[in-house]
């Protein structure tokens, strides 16, 4: 869905953002839950992203039910596969820095 934002909390504190374009990208931004709304405002098309501070704007790749696609973190990659659900994202998170997998569930909400 192109008409609002995917997030999911970590701990307690921290919130994780996706949005997906119809040109066929996906941004992401990161930070504390209480920044919510300045880290959807950073959520735009031609956002240039800043990996440094885990904000990203990379191409989707869609397959059927299914979204694939990687961020270059600092010190190496991190590859996401998503399968669409009603209002919500169930995401395999991969961490070729050290291996790690996660998975996590993003909630949809519409803009509004």
């Amino acid at each position: 869905r192109f008409d609002g934002t995917y997030s999911t909390v970590m701990g307690e504190r921290s919130l994780y953002l996706m949005r997906f374009f119809p040109k066929g990208n996906v941004v992401l931004s990161a930070g504390p839950v209480d920044m919510r709304e300045s880290l959807t405002s950073m959520l735009t098309e031609d956002a240039a992203g800043e990996p440094e501070i885990g904000y990203y704007n990379v191409p989707v790749t869609r397959r059927n039910d299914s979204l694939f696609f990687e961020v270059e973190a600092l010190r190496g990659s991190i590859s996401y596969a998503c399968l669409i659900g009603e209002d919500v994202l169930h995401v395999l998170k991969h961490s070729h820095i050290n291996g790690r997998k996660a998975q996590l569930e993003y909630a949809f909400t519409p803009d509004p």
